[in-house]
């Protein structure tokens, strides 16, 4: 199953829609260029009721259609695309991002024509779709990854430090599982493009941040500083398995302000208002005393992150964007102005409200007041 890499832009015209009750009959409707197995499909484009593309932090990325599936067959009307002759399981879509169809699903409404659905996710779904158990010695988190790739018939970008390990386990666990496993001791994100596996540190900035205003192209935002699970120490226990015996590390306050260190981190701020509340994690995974120490600090960090959430829509589609990207966000307040990790892209169109991206973000401080 091939796998294209997406269109960059979307071309924007006006056409005329059937509006609802109370819209306008004529909207600016974002016309994404849709191809199936490597071939442009003008004639769906056309049909396109709405679509969606998602994309996670080390989490396959997924498009999703919804097309009008009524119309002329030969001298009659029928479901269009039911005889699967140009959407069927495994080929690739691309629009914007691509993969291979994995939901094929018709949709018969009380009112309204029939429609069909489609769901296709990108090559990192294979890596979920594999479960295995294996080891491998004298080899770096960098040197595992990349073996996952070529595993997977993809280019490994991997851009990484760390140290070489004795020993590194995978077990019963599927490669997807694995990969977010490495990435998370070495403090990493990865995505696909394409068929490049691209792995970079958690915290490096692809390029300089992209500023959204509120009341711009910021439409609205949620955001939540929340306490809870903000521990100021974090212990771990795992089993060596060169040792055969088990491990225990800990991680201090210092590991948790890794984006923003200052007094408005998330540990700082509950350390002085209810005290100390270290964590301790009981792990079954496979590791090494240097990995448990890794993993103390990587879980710490992680939770750092987490103090701080939002939740927003940007009026367009936000094209040079990706999830693990930095966002500058303004007109929020002292608190909540400031630079952000996205977590989640949505990008969306529908006739009623044209194209616009929804996102997730994270930080593990809040600024000064």
């Amino acid at each position: 199953m091939p796998i294209i890499p997406g269109k960059k832009t979307l071309p924007i015209e006006r056409v005329p829609i059937e509006a609802p009750t109370g819209v306008a009959a004529q909207a600016l409707v974002a016309r994404a260029t849709l191809r199936v197995d490597g071939a442009a499909q003008p004639s769906v484009d056309a049909l396109m009721l709405e679509w969606l593309v998602e994309e996670r932090i080390n989490t396959p990325a997924r498009c999703e259609l919804l097309v009008q599936n009524w119309g002329p067959v030969g001298r009659s009307v029928g479901l269009l695309f039911d005889d699967r002759r140009v959407f069927d399981f495994g080929k690739a879509i691309e629009l914007r991002s691509a993969g291979g169809v994995t939901l094929f699903g018709d949709e018969f409404p009380q009112a309204g024509a029939p429609r069909l659905r489609l769901v296709a996710v990108d090559r990192l779904q294979r890596l979920a779709d594999t479960r295995r158990s294996r080891s491998f010695a004298d080899a770096s988190d960098a040197d595992t990854m990349r073996r996952v790739a070529a595993d997977h018939g993809l280019q490994a970008d991997v851009d990484l430090g760390g140290p070489t390990r004795r020993l590194i386990a995978q077990l019963d666990s599927s490669d997807l599982d694995f990969l977010r496993r490495r990435a998370l001791l070495t403090d990493a994100r990865f995505r696909t493009e394409g068929t490049r596996l691209i792995v970079r540190p958690y915290q490096s900035v692809d390029a300089p941040p992209t500023s959204f205003m509120f009341g711009g192209e910021l439409q609205s935002f949620v955001v939540n500083a929340d306490l809870r699970g903000q521990p100021t120490g974090l212990g771990v226990s795992v089993w060596d398995v060169a040792a055969k015996s088990g491990v225990t590390a800990s991680a201090s306050l210092a590991a948790a302000t890794l984006d923003v260190p200052n007094a408005g981190s998330g540990a700082s701020i509950g350390q002085s208002a209810i005290g100390n509340s270290p964590l301790a994690i009981g792990s079954t995974s496979a590791g090494s005393g240097s990995e448990a120490a890794d993993l103390a600090r990587a879980l710490l960090a992680a939770q750092a992150r987490r103090f701080v959430t939002g939740s927003g829509r940007l009026g367009n589609l936000a094209e040079t964007l990706h999830a693990g990207s930095v966002i500058n966000l303004t007109r929020l307040g002292a608190l909540h102005s400031g630079a952000y990790h996205v977590t989640l892209l949505r990008r969306r169109y529908n006739p009623t409200q044209g194209q616009f991206t929804e996102f997730e973000v994270q930080r593990n401080a809040v600024g000064r007041p």
